[in-house]
Order: C-alpha cells, then structure tokens, then sequence
C-alpha cells in the first residue's frame, strides 16, 4: 500500500507544480507548458500496476501461509482479502485523480497555446498593414 501513496504522492506534487507555473505564473514559456505532463499519465498507469501486482503478491502469499497452516486458513484468507482490496481502492483512486488532473492540466495548456497562437496572428495581421 505505502508504494501506491507515494505515487500519489508524487502525481500531487507535479500536479500542484504545474498548476503554480500555468495558472499563477505570469508569463509561462511556450516550450515548457507540456513538460511533466506525460509523467502523470506514467504514474497513473503505475498506480494501476502497483494495485495489481500487490493483488497477486499477497494472493501469493497467503496461499502460501494458508498450505502450511490450515487451520488458520481463514485468517490468511480474509488477511489478504482486507488488505488487496485497500490496496486496489488506494492504487485505482491514485490512477483515476492522476487521470483527472492530466486532463485539467491539458486543457488549461492549450487553451494557453491557442491565447497566444490568436494574439500572435492578429499582431501579425496588424503589421502587414
């Protein structure tokens, strides 16, 4: 569980970087308005393997624990049901806020690129006069 908090972490931390540079910065540079957004697509879909893999890894454990001791092979059982599932809830709930914030970030991006792209044509179409 803690490996996906931190990538929820980290998305959160790029999310608040960008929404700094885009949003409160005065002049934001052209090239570096897409930077760091990819990452957050990359740490959603790292958000979606770490809910899986803790899945199947403590699946795989408890099988294990519940051959070895079956007389507390509900405990195990119901041990890792409890803890998959806060696994799966946490990691699927990174990926989609990840999602989320790439998608608001996007659009403020290019609602930016088409501000300057209109005002650069009409200061062009007004020294062709």
């Amino acid at each position: 569980m803690w490996p996906g908090a931190l990538v929820g972490l980290a998305a959160f931390g790029i999310f608040l970087a960008k929404v700094y540079q885009l949003f409160f910065k005065k002049e934001p540079g052209l090239r570096s308005l897409r930077r760091g957004l990819p990452s957050l697509l990359l740490l959603a879909c790292a958000g979606v393997f770490n809910g899986v893999f803790g899945f199947f890894l403590g699946m795989q454990t408890s099988m294990f624990h519940m051959a070895t001791d079956q007389e507390r092979a509900w405990f195990y059982f119901m041990r890792w049901l409890v803890g998959s599932s806060a696994t799966m809830i946490l990691s699927l709930l990174v990926a989609i806020f990840a999602a989320l914030f790439w998608i608001v970030l996007i659009n403020k991006v290019k609602r930016i690129e088409l501000a300057k792209g209109a005002s650069w044509a009409s200061s062009r179409a007004t020294t062709r006069r």
